[in-house]
């Protein structure tokens, strides 16, 4: 068994120190592709694939209001949320954004916020938040569309920005969203391990 066990350790890590060298190799093709853009490199980058065995996944977690939509992005990797940014609906096309969102960070997944009471009853914002997740899922058919216990993510958010200034909270109401954004992945990327 403890043969197995040392076989098993060492069979993971060679196979990370393989992903590292292909990684670096794969990022070296790319340098020579843009320095020396000729057919002989081209065939190499593209038969220099990343490993099969590890897929970096992407998530976008969106914090649905009717005026303004946070935004907060992660990845498999690291597995931590960052804030994004905020959608405002009065001045941008929300699927639009989304749509351009989706193409630069190649999106694998959706996480949404979903209000709920603190004793797991449903609220009547809910109502709002799950027509968005159907009209987001017909958006984009075959991608994953998660929905994450949003309670008390923008309270957190909000103690989050307590140094802010009266006046500046008011101008940063964006930053909370994006802020509770974070907050909902964090917890669905914690949830979810």
């Amino acid at each position: 068994k403890q043969w197995s066990s040392l076989n098993t350790i060492y069979f993971c890590h060679l196979h990370l120190v393989l992903f590292q060298v292909q990684i670096l190799l794969h990022q070296q093709l790319i340098f020579l592709n843009q320095t020396h853009p000729t057919s002989d490199f081209l065939f190499l980058t593209f038969h220099f694939p990343l490993p099969t065995f590890y897929y970096l996944m992407n998530y976008l977690a969106l914090d649905y209001g009717e005026h303004r939509v946070g935004v907060a992005f992660a990845d498999s990797e690291l597995r931590m949320a960052f804030a994004r940014e905020t959608i405002d609906q009065k001045t941008t096309n929300l699927f639009e954004r989304l749509d351009q969102l989706v193409k630069i960070n190649k999106i694998d997944e959706f996480v949404v916020g979903m209000p709920y009471h603190p004793d797991g009853r449903t609220d009547g914002k809910n109502v709002v938040v799950e027509a968005f997740v159907k009209d987001l899922k017909l958006r984009f058919p075959g991608m994953p569309v998660h929905t994450q216990d949003e309670s008390y993510s923008s309270v957190q958010a909000q103690e989050r920005t307590s140094y802010f200034s009266k006046k500046k909270k008011q101008k940063n109401k964006a930053v909370i969203d994006q802020l509770a954004a974070q907050i909902i992945l964090q917890r669905w990327l914690d949830e979810n391990a």
